[in-house]
Parts: C-alpha cells; sequence; structure tokens
C-alpha cells in the first residue's frame, strides 16, 4: 500500500549547485558523456561513502546525527542535513560544510567540472520521492540570481550565526577574568570557582579550533558575499596547533580508536591539491582566454566568449586568494589581460613566470 503521507516540513541545511558547461558538454563531447555520467556518480558515492564513515564516529555520533540526504537530476545536485540546536550545532553545521566543500572539490580538481550554488538554513518535507519547501526555492534562488559565478555562496544568516560563540556569554568571559586577577594577585578562589574555571578554558579551546575552521571554509569576498572555501587545509595541525596536537591525539585514541586511526593519518598533500587546482583553472582561461578563431563578423560568439571567461577569471583570483592565505605563493597563477580590439572584449594570457613568458 501506498504511504499517501507527507513527511512533515522541517527546517534543513540546504545546499543546491549546478554543474557549469554540463549542456555544452553533451554539443562538445557526445562522445565523452558516458564519462561524464560516471564522474558524477563517483564524486556523489565517494561522498556518501565519507558520510557513512562519520555517522559511525563515536565522537562524531556524541556532535549529532551527522546525516546527509542528497538528490541529484541532471546538472543539479541538492545535499540537505536536518538541523538540530544546541551548543555543538556550530560543529554539525561546520561538518555539513566541509562535506560540501569536498563534493565541490572533487568535481573541479579530479574532473574538470566547476560548480555554482547556494547554502541556507529553509524549511523542507523531504523523502525518497521529492524535495518540497520555500527552502528550495529560496537556495535557488541564491543559485540562479547571487552566486553568478563558480562559487557555492553561504546565506547571510547563516554567517551571522557562525559568528555567534556557542560555547560561554560575555558575563562567563567577565567572570574568568576576574578569577585570573585574583590568582595573579595570589588570591584564594574555592573549588567551585576552578571547576568553573577549568571548564572555561575547555571551552576556549573548543572555541579556537572551530574559529580555525570557519577561518578554513568560509571566506567573504569583496562584494560582500560569504562562500565556501573548498580548497582549504583543516589539518590537525592546522586546527589545533603543533603544541597541542599531540595531546589531543593521544586522548582521540583513548576515547576512539576508530576515530584515531582516521585523523592520525598523514594529512592531504595540500601542495598536490593547489597544483592540480590550478591546472583546471588555467585549462579554462586557455580555452576561453583568446579569439583567435572567431571571425569578425561572430561578434556574439566573442561576447559570450568574454562572458564565460569572466567566470574563470574569478576562480583564478579565488585561487590567488588562498595561495596568499595559506602563504603559498609558488602556486599562484600569473595572467597577462588584453583588449581584442575587433570586438573591443577582453582576452587573457596564462603566464609561466614574472618575465612575462607565456604557456602554450
Amino acid at each position: 500500500m501506498v504511504n499517501s503521507t507527507p513527511n512533515p516540513i522541517k527546517e534543513y541545511y540546504i545546499a543546491y549547485f549546478d554543474i557549469l558547461g554540463y549542456k555544452a558538454f553533451f554539443d562538445e563531447q557526445p562522445e565523452n558523456v558516458p564519462e561524464l555520467l560516471n564522474a558524477i556518480h563517483d564524486v556523489i558515492q565517494r561522498t556518501k561513502n565519507h558520510i557513512g564513515i562519520a555517522n559511525q564516529s563515536p565522537i562524531m555520533n556524541g556532535i549529532g546525527d551527522i546525516n546527509i540526504h542528497t538528490k541529484i537530476f541532471s546538472d543539479n545536485i541538492l545535499a540537505c542535513m536536518e538541523a538540530s540546536s544546541g551548543q555543538l550545532e556550530q560543529i554539525r553545521l561546520m561538518a555539513f560544510l566541509q562535506i560540501v566543500a569536498d563534493i565541490q572539490r572533487g568535481f573541479v580538481n579530479e574532473y574538470g567540472l566547476f560548480v555554482r550554488g547556494g547554502i541556507l538554513k529553509g524549511e523542507l518535507s523531504f523523502n525518497d520521492d521529492y524535495v518540497f519547501g520555500k527552502g528550495l526555492i529560496d537556495v535557488v534562488n541564491i543559485e540562479e540570481k547571487v552566486a553568478i559565478y563558480p562559487r557555492i555562496v553561504i546565506a547571510a544568516d547563516l554567517i551571522a550565526y557562525l559568528q555567534e560563540n556557542p560555547f560561554y556569554t560575555q558575563e562567563d568571559y567577565t567572570r574568568v577574568v576576574g578569577l585570573v586577577q585574583r590568582l595573579e594577585n595570589k588570591e584564594t578562589i574555592s573549588p567551585e570557582e576552578q571547576a568553573f574555571l577549568n571548564e572555561m578554558y575547555n571551552k576556549a579551546f573548543m572555541l579556537q579550533i572551530l574559529e580555525r575552521a570557519k577561518a578554513a571554509l568560509t571566506l567573504q569576498w569583496p562584494d560582500g558575499n560569504w562562500v565556501l572555501c573548498y580548497l582549504n587545509r583543516t589539518s590537525a595541525v592546522f586546527l589545533f596547533g603543533e603544541a597541542a596536537k599531540d595531546s589531543l591525539l593521544q586522548m582521540i585514541q583513548s576515547v576512539s580508536p576508530s576515530d584515531y586511526q582516521l585523523v592520525s593519518q598523514p594529512p592531504q598533500d595540500f601542495d598536490a591539491v593547489l597544483s592540480l587546482h590550478k591546472n583546471r583553472v588555467e585549462e579554462m582561461l586557455k580555452k576561453y582566454g583568446k579569439n583567435v578563431d572567431i571571425k569578425t563578423t561572430e561578434v556574439k560568439t566573442a561576447e559570450i566568449r568574454e562572458h564565460i571567461l569572466r567566470k574563470y577569471i574569478w576562480v583564478m583570483a579565488f585561487h590567488n586568494l588562498v595561495c596568499d592565505f595559506y602563504q603559498k605563493p609558488e602556486h599562484k597563477i600569473l595572467t597577462r589581460c588584453n583588449c581584442d580590439t575587433r570586438f573591443l572584449k577582453m582576452t587573457i594570457e596564462v603566464l609561466n613566470d614574472e618575465t612575462g613568458i607565456q604557456t602554450n
């Protein structure tokens, strides 16, 4: 018997994005369509496996259910996680953002497929057959009208939520300052006050980790929008600092050996990630950066090409900003802009180095 009762509308964290150049791919490379299908399948399947590992983690289960639902239609991809509440909810949200970033990076670096989309918190009714709700309308609006470039824009209210301190209040902080001053003055504090101070030190450490994760995963662009930084390095050293890394790993090993096996693995080769991303972006700049194959009568074609080129110039700027953030100047993309006087349209050349030598 078919169940005709829809699931109730609930609040979800919603990520929606589509693959750029999807329609042109069928026209330009019909022989490679099966390869594109396999690429989409592989990225999503790997992400589902990633989610499965997170859900089996004793530590992650202590934070909350990191259960991601996905739906794919043509070039549109939807990923959702039911929202909750509590002191650790920001960590759940950061886990969701990291998973979406992993999907985005997988599409770009492994298959050269750039995506555009949005992330927000909104209402949905979600089951195996359909997705319904205003949240879907709002996130599609971000993808279509706000994102513009190959980026995933995070809604302003989610950013405002992430900028809150979930662990302690200003009143708690003021109390800590007073207790520390008393200790510095050689005054005695009560066992209750010492317990409060110890708890606050732990919360301050958690806040520091969370703030570093936010800095790695979210980036404010000059146009005021916050974007998901899919090129990020969230290694133990980056999040916890070199001094705290070893003691923290020992604690994780004692609490959850399975989690320790995951977090103690060698960190991702970030230089390799940046190098591959650089190659992918340069491929697109070279593809759309020149008009030598366009006749002088094909003004519309030149206009369309420049429109596409500007999208990948944005990705180049994003790439270079990440290189600056992580102090990796050797991976920056060097270019030189010009104007095609036949169409009064921009062109771009990728350079090997600062001497101006061009790349083939």
